[in-house]
């Protein structure tokens, strides 16, 4: 937990000192980012207004990601609470992990 705080503590005064604007509930920060990879203790988010401009950019960038979270927006999403129960046949980024070792 104090690792955890450390980075909570050091990325807020970070963000504090450069002025960005963010939002603290005093156990997260929550910074406007379009990036995808946020900082421990930090989650970043992003607004659009175009559905079909997330559904390009989702699947543009989708080697980027490693799971999508949703209810029919894109094909192969994952339903919200299911993330951390995968079934047998779902692999960490689309790799049948047996097949790869038996190639190997």
């Amino acid at each position: 937990m104090q690792k955890y705080l450390n980075n909570y503590d050091y990325n807020k005064a970070i963000y504090l000192m450069s002025e960005f604007p963010f939002l603290d509930n005093g156990f997260i920060v929550l910074k406007e980012d379009s990036a995808y990879a946020s900082p421990i203790g930090t989650l970043y988010f992003e607004y659009y207004r175009d559905l079909k401009a997330i559904k390009d950019r989702i699947t543009q960038d989708r080697h980027l990601i490693q799971c999508v979270v949703g209810k029919g927006i894109i094909p192969g999403e994952i339903p919200f609470g299911k993330t951390q129960m995968p079934a047998l046949n779902d692999y960490a980024d689309n790799l049948d992990t047996v097949e790869f070792l038996l190639k190997t």
